[in-house]
């Protein structure tokens, strides 16, 4: 991208051969974790939830700020607290849309108290959803034949349950009413060609109801092409306003 350059590159281990192979694609250095934001102005985390909690408050401490993808882990208290505290001090963390759309007319909603409900129903393949924390835990079976609801419940618990699944669940409760108020619904369905989301937000100021259909990214079926697309996107607004800056 023009006026973008990539400085480092790290993984979610000191060891990471993902991160060794992109930063020789980019021509960057390959970095601890710990040191990904040294000469830098803006870190971009895409490795996992897992990762984004134990990177994020060091990259913070640094003041440095950030471009978040991993979006389900700023509903963890402890990361969602100290989160407060770097915007707070004036630091930067930004969360782009990903796989979603819609939330613009949603934060307006919410803007004056005026948003009452949101929730979000997701339907994506077998395997795409098998392999998740609340799957695994639960013992439940995902059939190739039949589709099934796979879970009910609020958009915090979906993010501990489904990290690597429902970012978007996360971005829509941070746009309105918060995790513990937005309701998820997640179906298994063998017959799904696309990850399909509804969202829906009623509020004073009427009702809103966005419907997507999205293909997976090519190199992970858990996520959706979108996401990174939503990524170069925020990378290419704050890259005009940081250069404009100089």
């Amino acid at each position: 991208m023009p006026n973008v350059k990539v400085v480092n590159v790290a993984g979610a281990t000191s060891d990471s051969q993902n991160a060794r192979r992109v930063s020789e694609l980019a021509g960057a250095n390959a970095v601890p974790p710990a040191l990904v934001h040294e000469s830098v102005d803006l870190v971009l985390e895409a490795a996992t939830g897992a990762a984004a909690l134990e990177i994020l408050p060091g990259i913070w401490n640094a003041g440095t700020d950030t471009v978040v993808i991993s979006i389900g882990a700023l509903l963890q208290p402890g990361l969602a607290a100290r989160m407060s505290e770097f915007r707070a001090a004036g630091g930067r963390v930004i969360h782009p849309a990903g796989a979603i759309a819609g939330l613009d007319g949603v934060r307006a909603m919410a803007a004056r108290g005026g948003l009452k409900e949101a929730g979000i129903m997701t339907t994506k393949t077998p395997a795409s959803l098998r392999g998740a924390p609340y799957v695994v835990e639960n013992g439940i079976e995902l059939p190739d034949n039949v589709p099934m609801q796979v879970f009910s419940g609020n958009a915090r618990e979906a993010a501990i349950g489904f990290p690597a699944n429902v970012n978007v669940a996360a971005a829509l409760s941070l746009a309105g009413i918060g995790p513990d108020a937005t309701t998820v619904q997640i179906y298994s369905d063998p017959k799904a060609k696309v990850t399909a989301h509804v969202i829906h937000a009623e509020g004073d100021s009427g009702e809103l109801e966005v419907r997507l259909k999205l293909k997976p990214s090519p190199g992970n079926p858990r996520t959706s092409y979108l996401a990174a697309l939503s990524a170069i996107s925020t990378l290419q607004e704050l890259s005009q306003s940081i250069n404009a800056a100089r």
